[in-house]
């Protein structure tokens, strides 16, 4: 992943991503201000500038894991843009979040093949594109 002008380390950057990202499917579609008023409320990240999660924003549009959900006409004058997170986004979440030490001590081995068959199904696509 490119430095998107961030003065914090990587795993610092996944983790204002990954707050991001989480805002975003509780309450989708949000614009990028309302995103910013949400960071700031986490007392963690109260330091967060509003440029840095426009831009933090944006890079997650071009690489595909928010999409502009609406343009909305707000009070101020001037059209937002809300966004929503693309399936992309939710299985990354959900990958995230995922106990996988528990799926593998499951005694039932039908749903370890099933997993194991779609893991590899999925990775031998991405390999051939």
């Amino acid at each position: 992943m490119a430095n998107l002008g961030f003065q914090c380390s990587r795993a610092e950057r996944q983790n204002l991503t990954g707050r991001f990202c989480s805002s975003l499917v509780k309450k989708a579609p949000l614009s990028i201000r309302q995103v910013y008023k949400k960071a700031r409320a986490h007392k963690e990240l109260g330091h967060v500038r509003y440029r840095v999660v426009n831009r933090r924003m944006k890079a997650l549009e071009r690489e595909g894991y928010i999409e502009l959900a609406e343009a909305r006409k707000v009070q101020q004058g001037f059209t937002a843009k809300h966004y929503q997170p693309t399936t992309k986004a939710y299985l990354a979440l959900a990958l995230e979040t995922a106990d996988f030490e528990a799926v593998l001590r499951s005694e039932k081995e039908q749903e370890l093949t099933t997993l194991l068959a779609t893991i590899m199904d999925i990775a031998m696509r991405v390999r051939q594109s």
